[in-house]
């Protein structure tokens, strides 16, 4: 029931958590456990002997007579000069022994500060160093993979040019000036697929995010199956003198699949490795329509 109230109640939660906080505090010392009454101890006690030894000398006439009386006050001086000496002795190793030990924990306090301090500053150290290096690596990454978009572009608009051309070359002899000029373009083509093709080594060596891998090895796949049904199709209108409109349409969709790849790379590259904001859809979108231009 008390815990209850005191859930309900703001106040009693306040003085239990105010007494639960002074019960782990150390018990306060008694009276004369005080460091003022310790200090101060000695100097009464070197005080009441002083009194008594007065008191006796005065009141009790120590030092006057013959004999016993003087050998008495005798004893007594001996004996309080030495109590006296002990006293001032024991307190004054206190002292140092309390002075001693405030410089030990002064000590090892600073010497553990430091500790933590070089702790912190290795630690820090060691962060800037690894962000670093992080950030280098994802820029050699991103810088890997800026040809491969330059490259993929020029093979895909050679590949254009060179169909342009097929319906014009079609039912024509190959000393034609339409095949002449197709076969310097297929020729163009295939230099610009060797460069492309160079530029994918070394996003292969550097790109560790898996899921920008899979979207370049989509675009590799991609750029070689273009190939592929375009070489079928110059070495039929070579042959032949006509062309295969079905191979036609089947390299549209490859170049439709290029395009995909390369929208899916680059939107993967920025989110896992550059580590910028994604784009918006309309941005995709439109990033996507501008390479179909």
């Amino acid at each position: 029931m008390a815990h209850e109230n005191a859930d309900k109640d703001p106040d009693l939660r306040k003085k239990s958590d105010a007494e639960a906080d002074a019960a782990l505090l150390p018990p306060k010392p008694k009276w004369w456990q005080a460091r003022w009454v310790l200090r101060v101890s000695p100097l009464v006690v070197f005080v009441l002997l002083v009194l008594a030894g007065w008191a006796g000398l005065s009141l009790f006439n120590w030092w006057a007579g013959d004999g016993s009386d003087g050998a008495a006050a005798g004893a007594w001086a001996s004996a309080f000069g030495a109590t006296a000496l002990a006293i001032a002795s024991v307190w004054l190793a206190a002292q140092a022994n309390a002075q001693a030990r405030k410089a030990e924990q002064r000590a090892d306090a600073e010497a553990a500060k430091a500790e933590a301090r070089h702790k912190n500053e290795l630690e820090a150290a060691e962060k800037r160093l690894i962000d670093e290096l992080d950030a280098q690596r994802r820029h050699q990454q991103l810088m890997s993979i800026t040809p491969v978009w330059s490259t993929s572009t020029l093979y895909v608009d050679a590949a254009g040019d060179l169909v342009k051309h097929y319906p014009l070359t079609a039912g024509h002899s190959r000393d034609h000036s339409t095949h002449i000029e197709a076969g310097r373009i297929f020729r163009r083509w295939r230099e610009i697929y060797g460069e492309m093709s160079n530029t994918f080594i070394e996003p292969n060596l550097l790109v560790t995010d898996r899921e920008t891998r899979a979207h370049l090895s989509e675009l590799q796949d991609a750029c070689g199956d273009l190939k592929h049904t375009m070489t079928i199709l110059q070495v039929s209108l070579e042959a032949t003198e006509q062309y295969d409109t079905n191979q036609i349409e089947e390299a549209k969709t490859i170049v439709s699949r290029i395009f995909s790849a390369r929208t899916a790379m680059l939107i993967s590259a920025r989110k896992n490795i550059a580590k910028v904001p994604a784009l918006s859809d309309q941005e995709a979108e439109d990033l996507s329509a501008g390479q179909g231009e």
